[in-house]
């Protein structure tokens, strides 16, 4: 299975900044993305299978305690390395130091994982964010 990816990566740390702002509802549909948070735009649709993948929300949409962990200053942190440890689960379990590989390594590793192309584009998306 792919590691969890949107094609518009540019928009995560948009829409996550705008999380940390918006009260909390009671649902996250496609509604409260576009009307609360201002992301009417199809791109921005696979934020929410996103934020399932990584623990944010239920299957139903419900928001769970690691999303109020993640709008709270002083938990976001350890709220986002859990996320990221379990939306990207099979990464950290081939390699536990995941976040500390170079932008080439992970390509590599992915690429290895899901069986595509180097040069596909959502291998490129799942690269694009990594630190180094």
């Amino acid at each position: 299975m792919a590691p969890p990816f949107m094609n518009a990566y540019g928009l995560v740390p948009k829409i996550l900044d705008k999380i940390i702002e918006a009260r909390q509802p009671e649902r996250f549909t496609q509604d409260f993305l576009s009307t609360k948070l201002g992301f009417s735009g199809g791109s921005a649709r696979a934020f929410i299978p996103l934020l399932k993948r990584i623990g944010f929300l239920s299957t139903d949409g419900v928001p769970t305690p690691l999303y109020a962990k993640f709008r709270n200053a002083d938990s976001r942190g350890a709220a986002m390395a859990q996320a990221l440890r379990t939306g990207y689960k099979e990464l950290f379990e081939r390699n536990e130091y995941a976040q500390d590989m170079t932008k080439e390594k992970l390509k590599n590793l992915i690429v290895e994982m899901t069986g595509a192309k180097p040069t596909d584009t959502s291998v490129a998306s799942i690269v694009a964010h990594s630190k180094t």
